[in-house]
C-alpha cells in the first residue's frame, strides 16, 4: 500500500528533517513544497508498519502537524521526448 503525508513543519529545520526521513526503507519519494511544507511518498506492507511510520514522523523535533492519504491507485505516464 501506498500513502502520501504531508508535513507541516518549522521551516528552519527543512533540510534536517530531510535527511532523518530518508533514511527509512518506506520513503520513496520526498518533496519540499513551500518553507514549511514537506511531501512524502511511501510504501508499506500495511496499516500497522504505516502506523509505525508516522509515529516515528510525529516524534521528531521541528515536524509541527501530519496529514496522511492513502494512495487508492496510481498511474505512470510516459513522456513523448
Amino acid at each position: 500500500m501506498q500513502a502520501i503525508i504531508f508535513l507541516k513543519i518549522n521551516e528552519k529545520d527543512a533540510p534536517s528533517l530531510v535527511s532523518d526521513i530518508k533514511k527509512n526503507k518506506n520513503v520513496e519519494e520526498i518533496f519540499i513544497l513551500e518553507e514549511n511544507l514537506i511531501f512524502v511518498m511511501g510504501s508499506f506492507i500495511d496499516i500497522e508498519e504505516l502506523s509505525e511510520f508516522l509515529r516515528n514522523l510525529r516524534s521528531m523535533k521541528g515536524i509541527e502537524n501530519t496529514e496522511t492519504k492513502l494512495v487508492l491507485k496510481r498511474f505512470k505516464t510516459t513522456f513523448p521526448y
